[in-house]
């Protein structure tokens, strides 16, 4: 007895629609897990960006209290230069006093201006000494955060490097995945095509054909 062709075309379409799901499954593990893959490559990738960001804030940060730091060693520089003028000059005194007053002398009045004249020049000693001491205090303290400074830039960069290194490393393994989900797009897609013929074309033997040639290997997983 002949079929009732209402049924054959229902039963066509069941079976459509159970290798649409087919092939949906087929594939729905493997895109969620490459899914998964990307969204966590992703994620580190965002932050390693925000991590980026800290380090260029940080790095304003470093720059700016580099740029403050110039004045006062600009302002050391000149007093540094001014007092070694100055103790050259006060050696210069000494070095005439000692030329004048080394020895013995028989005159009262001459020894008592060489001994003033000494405790002149000893005064003075001792004042450019003390500010030569709070000069090496303030290049010591200027070093230090010039070495601070250094150190912690230096920490920034090779941070800021090795991020970037890996954000690029990132972005060539997330190449392949993309790729992939391109491609399992582009297979769904042309399997629900290919279905699509057969319900136009149900009678179609190369639609069919075609069908499990463009379906076959989701449906067999190769």
């Amino acid at each position: 007895m002949k079929k009732d062709p209402v049924v054959i075309i229902v039963g066509l379409i069941l079976t459509l629609i159970i290798g649409l799901v087919l092939v949906q499954v087929a594939r729905a593990d493997e895109s969620a897990d490459l899914t998964a893959q990307l969204n966590n490559l992703g994620s580190e990738f965002t932050a390693l960006k925000q991590a980026r960001e800290a380090n260029l804030r940080k790095k304003s940060d470093l720059d700016w209290a580099a740029q403050q730091l110039l004045p006062k060693i600009h302002e050391f520089q000149t007093n540094r230069a001014n007092l070694n003028r100055r103790m050259d000059a006060q050696q210069a005194r000494i070095d005439n006093h000692n030329s004048r007053c080394s020895g013995t002398y028989e005159d009262e009045g001459y020894v008592n201006a060489c001994n003033a004249e000494k405790s002149q020049l000893d005064s003075t000693s001792s004042a450019l000494m003390d500010e030569n001491n709070n000069l090496e205090t303030i290049r010591n303290l200027l070093q230090q955060n010039v070495q601070v400074h250094d150190e912690e830039e230096a920490k920034v960069i090779a941070k800021d490097e090795r991020e970037l290194a890996r954000m690029q490393e990132i972005m060539e393994m997330a190449k392949p995945i993309i790729a992939r989900l391109k491609e399992i797009a582009m297979e769904n897609d042309g399997c629900k095509e290919a279905i699509h013929q057969v319900d136009l074309h149900p009678d179609s033997t190369a639609y069919k054909e075609r069908m499990h040639a463009v379906c076959g290997s989701m449906f067999d997983g190769n």
